[in-house]
């Protein structure tokens, strides 16, 4: 049977975990043991394909 890493992660900032996922994804290889994050990202709001910049009430960084 093969390991894997839990790692419970709490309350994390989306991109930055979305980054490091991609970054652990990119780098691994064979050898490396799979992993299962468990988090929470604070709300991710999205405007789908039809969305457009005027439709943002406010904006935000």
């Amino acid at each position: 049977m093969k390991n894997i890493n839990i790692k419970n992660l709490g309350l994390q900032d989306y991109q930055i975990v979305f980054n490091n996922m991609r970054e652990f994804t990119q780098n691994r290889d064979e050898s490396t043991p799979d992993e299962i994050w468990i988090l929470e990202h604070f709300p991710v709001f999205t405007q789908g394909k039809g969305g457009k910049a005027e439709h943002i009430l406010q904006q935000t960084d």
